[in-house]
């Protein structure tokens, strides 16, 4: 659902399930801080549940990434949010219905021929990455640690390195610091992934790495637009 949020397929009760999507989106935009709580209480009710704890965490994933997308629209046409938010998601909600529906599979995958290392410590994390960039063609290596990627980086060159902003052994600080001792080509090559920086050290580091940030939560096709617009890959065909 996450690459995907607007489901495909029959139309039958379609605008009445559009609707209380709308309605449910605008609800999100005026109550924030109320829908984040729900959503917390949600994940929190579903205990050691782990496929309880998915479903909610991507229902709450699929949301953001719907109004994120319909937000990015607004900001690209220059217009301020409608004051009828319900009726303008109502509107988004179909066109995207109306856009998947007609849109054929991608002949290729994007990352066909690229190889990415991904640093984070949390395993977690990592495997989920990993299946992202897998699941786009690309070749991948997860190490948990600094000094095992910067170990790497001495025989091998990867095309694309995501590295977590914080971990417990300096994180993307430590990972460009030594890079530029071993491999000092693979900064340019390097972009660094946050849920957003929790200290100010790590503010600092954001604001002067801006250009080479990707938040979470994210998907591929973020790593590559950002990786084209720093020349790193060319541009799409």
């Amino acid at each position: 659902m996450v690459a995907n949020d607007v489901p495909t397929g029959s139309t039958t009760g379609a605008p009445d399930q559009t609707a209380r999507l709308a309605a449910a989106l605008a609800h999100e935009i005026n109550n924030p801080a109320a829908v984040i709580q729900h959503d917390l209480e949600q994940i929190a009710a579903a205990g050691g549940d782990a496929a309880g704890l998915a479903t909610h965490a991507l229902s709450a994933l699929d949301r953001i990434v719907v109004l994120g997308r319909w937000l990015l629209r607004r900001a690209q046409e220059g217009t301020a949010l409608p004051a009828d938010a319900l009726f303008d998601l109502t509107m988004y909600l179909r066109d995207e219905r109306v856009a998947a529906a007609g849109t054929p599979a991608p002949a290729t995958r994007e990352g066909e021929g690229l190889w990415v290392l991904i640093i984070d410590d949390d395993p977690d994390v990592r495997a989920v990455m990993a299946e992202l960039a897998s699941a786009q063609g690309c070749e991948v290596t997860a190490v948990g640690a600094i000094a095992d990627a910067l170990t790497l980086i001495e025989t091998l060159a990867p095309d694309l390195v995501l590295c977590d902003l914080m971990m417990p052994d300096g994180g993307a600080d430590a990972w460009m610091k030594g890079c530029a001792t071993i491999a000092p080509a693979l900064l340019g090559r390097t972009f660094v992934i946050t849920g957003g920086p929790g200290t100010a050290e790590a503010m600092a580091f954001v604001d002067a790495h801006a250009d080479r940030v990707i938040y979470k939560p994210f998907v591929m096709a973020d790593v590559f637009v950002a990786a084209r617009r720093s020349g790193v890959i060319p541009p799409a065909r």
